[in-house]
């Protein structure tokens, strides 16, 4: 099924890729020698409903048949049924009715319309979707697909090394499994050679292997032998010596080979644009240190395997990349944009993960330390709280062709089932206090869903809270086999197996999260407060200066990191999580006796591809953009702009305040700011509206006079303050006028506004 899948990747690819012409071409061909029929094109603003004439034997048969590109396909076939009706009621036109989408449409979302179109307009509805249409048994429009791309599709004669190598690790995720991987990548160069030259004999074959690897190979009789075992590579009919591809490796030889080249050629374009966008004049210069950025990366994995001492830190690799852009671009904010589209440019575009993957497994290959790399090891895996977080959404059973996209999630994800499918050798676990980190985002994502009724929802931004990100998936896009019973987030809870009185009670919470926690396999641990923890989060705090980390999350960081450090088998924790700067407390810690101590610290995605590669398990779709992911968590390129429902949620996510015309006018006033600045102008700046500023700069003073209290009423009786109804127009007033004095960079006394805070009676 796999296999299969990835055959079909190129040309669903390509699908998506057309334009309405090029589809409108694609539909005619598939038209003609699947269905049969005749067909005229007609598309355009008059054509009543109807793109396409039917015609079979010279006659015109009376079906509405539609075909678009649009993204928002959905709201282009309600409208069209309506025509069709008209059709069908005045002018005798069938009640089946095509629709030929060049998006990937999931199957339940084509049920759900084909039961729209029979119960609203009786209409017998098919969708022929960019999916279904490159799995179908269409050569003719297969063919035109593959002549289309003619200057990116690799013919025989055309291959090298380079291109052989660039597909490497596409040639590893369609394997079969094998344990010796060696063997898997030397089957991926004999299909590469026998996809080029066609016809070979076995000693021609081992010659130019040996010279494309420059590496000496005893025997390949047996592997030949393996690969004609599973159908990939036969003899030839009129002369056994002569070996080729079979016909379906040679179609997936190609498949992978036009993938592979399809990506490259779109991340080129992508990249091209962004440079032309911030006018640099050294793209080519730019774009050969990126590639240098992740072939280093993914070499400094494999070498730290050998020198923990020597290796080059992940800070290393980017930070000179960094300097590189500084003198490139010597405008921060501008420099900080450029990184962020890049990134978004490399989440979207697996090009350069994959090559870099490829490169650096054919480089163990030929430097005889695969041996020393592949072992089986026992793995005691320690998750921290955002992982923990993904951990949990990834036990909803969702359909892979439409899963979620987002990469955090699909690393995480990808881990999971690697840790499933090894349970003997990988062992999950959790420090106790991180689940009480979990209970706080999770009843984030609760007070976040009593606002999403609110009219003005959708202008208090978006948040980061992963738990209410994924339900939103769910909710929104039909990904869970829950879909029907999922309407609100209490339903997601229910599905998640916690009730919505769970979230009264911390206590009550977090002890239903450990027993799902411990359901899903993963072992709570519960660290001990060690001699060494004053010294060691002084230490932590001052290496922290200036970034944004809770008191309560430092002191769990540092127990974490100690009780890894000081456990028996301490070599065999792995710590998983996206804050590379524990990575530097690591570091800085020695035992009792003075001596050095070292456990790996990776993120998700980095694991998993090592562990995939350990136990010759990739996982293609686990492959994620980890690189910019460790930017963002050390350099705060995302995490500048805090969004206005992130910081009032907590005051105004609850059942009681949920309709107070605060949040409208709150919601406005960040429209009215959105609206007023230019786009370009907030991506360059990468900053906050005033409006969010303002929450930012009262919640920084309330922290300062908390700690000065040693106590939490200035919270409460703040939170008491707003979401009373009298004080409305006052706050409105204040919040407008410091607002403005932020836009226009002048002071602001907000002395009376905590005056009356302070005033404020709390209920014991």
């Amino acid at each position: 099924m796999k296999k299969k899948k990835e055959q079909t990747s190129f040309l669903q690819r390509a699908i998506e890729g057309l334009s309405q012409e090029g589809f409108d071409e694609a539909v005619s061909i598939f038209q003609k020698y699947y269905l049969k029929n005749e067909i005229v094109n007609v598309n355009g603003t008059n054509d009543g409903g109807c793109d396409i004439k039917i015609y079979q034997n010279t006659r015109e048969i009376k079906k509405c048949v539609q075909v678009t590109v649009r993204k928002d396909w959905e709201n282009k076939l309600k409208k069209e049924l309506e025509n069709a009706n008209n059709l069908i009621t005045k002018y005798n036109y069938s009640d089946k009715y095509d629709f030929f989408c060049s998006s990937v449409i999931s199957e339940s979302k084509i049920e759900e319309c084909k039961q729209y179109a029979l119960n609203d307009y009786s209409i017998d509805l098919t969708i022929y979707e960019a999916h279904r249409l490159s799995q179908l048994p269409c050569v003719e429009l297969k063919n035109h697909l593959y002549t289309l791309h003619d200057d990116i599709i690799l013919k025989p004669n055309q291959l090298n090394l380079g291109k052989a190598t660039k597909s490497l690790y596409d040639f590893l995720t369609v394997g079969k499994g094998s344990t010796d991987i060696k063997n898997d990548i030397l089957n991926s160069f004999i299909v590469s050679i026998l996809y080029e030259k066609g016809l070979m004999s076995i000693t021609s074959l081992k010659t130019e292997l040996e010279s494309r690897l420059q590496k000496n190979i005893p025997d390949i009789i047996h592997v030949i032998n393996l690969l004609k075992t599973a159908h990939r590579v036969e003899s030839d009919s009129s002369n056994k010596e002569m070996i080729k591809l079979s016909e379906s490796e040679y179609e997936n030889a190609k498949n992978i080979f036009a993938y592979a080249s399809l990506m490259e050629d779109e991340f080129n374009k992508g990249f091209q644009e962004i440079i032309l966008k911030y006018n640099l004049s050294n793209g080519s210069e730019v774009l050969e240190k990126l590639k240098l950025l992740y072939q280093s990366y993914y070499k400094n994995d494999i070498d730290e395997e050998f020198n923990t001492s020597h290796h080059k830190t992940d800070d290393d690799i980017y930070k000179s990349f960094n300097t590189y852009l500084s003198s490139v671009i010597q405008d921060t904010n501008l420099k900080d944009s450029f990184v962020c589209e890049i990134k978004k440019l490399c989440e979207n575009n697996t090009y350069l993960n994959r090559i870099s993957a490829s490169e650096s497994f054919l480089s163990l290959y030929k430097s005889d330390r695969l041996e020393q790399y592949i072992g089986q090891k026992q793995k005691n895996l320690f998750v921290d709280t955002p992982v923990l977080v993904y951990l949990l959404c990834a036990i909803f059973q969702v359909d892979d062709s439409v899963d979620w996209r987002d990469s955090l999630y699909r690393s995480v994800k990808s881990l999971n089932n690697l840790k499933n499918q090894n349970s003997e050798i990988l062992h999950f676990n959790v420090m106790f206090d991180y689940v009480g980190e979990v209970a706080g985002e999770l009843k984030k994502a609760f007070q976040i869903a009593q606002l999403e009724n609110a009219p003005c929802f959708s202008n208090l931004g978006n948040t980061k809270n992963t738990f209410y990100n994924y339900y939103r998936q769910l909710k929104d896009n039909e990904l869970s086999d829950f879909y029907d019973q999922i309407n609100n987030f209490e339903d997601f809870l229910d599905n998640l197996g916690i009730e919505e009185t769970d979230l009264c009670n911390d206590n009550l919470l977090i002890g239903r999260l450990c027993q799902i926690i411990e359901d899903i396999e993963v072992n709570i641990a519960y660290c001990p407060l060690l001699d060494d923890f004053n010294s060691a989060k002084i230490a932590y705090e001052k290496q922290l200066y200036g970034k944004q980390k809770s008191d309560a999350a430092i002191t769990h960081d540092v127990r974490q990191i100690l009780f890894l450090l000081n456990t028996e088998d301490y070599e065999n924790n792995v710590f998983i999580t996206w804050d590379m700067s524990l990575s530097k407390l690591r570091d800085n810690l020695k035992d009792n006796n003075n001596q050095y101590k070292y456990f790996p610290i990776y993120n998700p995605a980095k694991l998993s591809n090592k562990i995939a590669l350990e136990l010759f398990n990739i996982d293609s779709s686990a492959i994620t953009n980890d690189i910019y992911i460790y930017a963002d968590k050390s350099f705060g390129l995302s995490s500048k702009v805090k969004s206005l429902l992130d910081i009032i949620s907590p005051i105004f996510g609850n059942k009681e305040a949920k309709d107070s015309k605060m949040v409208k006018a709150l919601g406005t006033i960040r429209k009215q700011q959105l609206d007023s600045i230019e786009y370009n102008e907030m991506e360059s700046n990468k900053s906050n509206l005033p409006i969010e500023s303002v929450f930012i700069k009262i919640l920084d003073i309330i922290a300062v006079k908390e700690q000065e209290k040693q106590n939490s009423d200035v919270m409460k009786k703040f939170i008491a303050f707003m979401i009373d109804p009298k004080n409305e127009k006052y706050i409105l007033e204040e919040i407008k006028k410091w607002s403005d004095a932020i836009s226009k960079k002048a002071n602001y006394n907000h002395d009376v506004f905590f005056e009356n805070i302070s005033k404020v009676e709390i209920k014991k």
